[in-house]
């Protein structure tokens, strides 16, 4: 560890893939696509087309038209940032499922299998209770990030089936 307590570790802004130690960073199953990589670029691109108009549009305007602007440019700017975290990350301590309203973290000695099933991939982990609880990761034959690739599926499960066996 580096000297530091969990929350001076903790990353400015709360949706970014934190880091669990300082000799570790997380790792996204399955990396991102180019498909994936094209909206991301495109969806940035727009969000800076759109602050752009909307400030120049806000020149001479009143303040409450103003805050407005403001808020809109604000809250699609938190929109965008989260599409880049999206996506199912792992280390050798645990995992980070991250979805656009909600991030579900665990340790990989909860896991008690990772089901590879036909479409998605889901751990079956202990809850508080003692009981099973599923969790849906990211990785599934219709993700934009295995778009043209023929066997991105079976490895991206090969990849969560391998770091949860290392355990």
């Amino acid at each position: 560890m580096d000297g530091r307590t969990e929350a001076e570790r903790r990353p400015l802004v709360p949706w970014w893939p934190a880091r669990h130690s300082a000799d570790q960073s997380l790792t996204r199953i399955p990396p991102r696509g180019p498909a994936r990589l094209a909206l991301l670029l495109l969806g940035t691109l727009g969000w800076v087309s759109l602050a752009g108009s909307m400030m120049l549009a806000g020149i001479g305007q009143p303040p409450a038209l103003l805050a407005l602007i403001g808020a809109v440019l604000a809250t699609t700017l938190m929109g965008v940032m989260r599409a880049w975290t999206l996506g199912t990350y792992v280390d050798d301590e645990g995992f980070v499922i991250r979805r656009f309203m909600t991030t579900r973290r665990g340790r990989w000695s909860a896991v008690e299998a990772v089901d590879v099933g036909r479409a998605r991939v889901v751990l079956q982990s202990q809850d508080a209770a003692g009981g099973v609880t599923s969790i849906r990761t990211h990785v599934c034959r219709w993700s934009i990030d295995l778009v043209g690739s023929r066997d991105g599926y079976q490895t991206a499960a090969d990849q969560l089936c391998r770091w949860q066996a290392r355990q």
